[in-house]
């Protein structure tokens, strides 16, 4: 069994932890973004 195939069926398998995962990580990118976007503006605005 190839390492690939077993990530996929363990992500599949523990359906219930891995969509929160998933959630918690695009909220932590889109905040990282957004501070950057917040910073770039007020760092523009002076």
């Amino acid at each position: 069994m190839k390492f690939r195939n077993l990530i996929l069926k363990n992500i599949l398998r523990n359906k219930s932890r891995t969509f929160p995962a998933i959630v918690e990580v695009a909220i932590g990118i889109a905040a990282v973004v957004g501070l950057g976007l917040v910073t770039d503006g007020l760092a523009s605005s002076t």
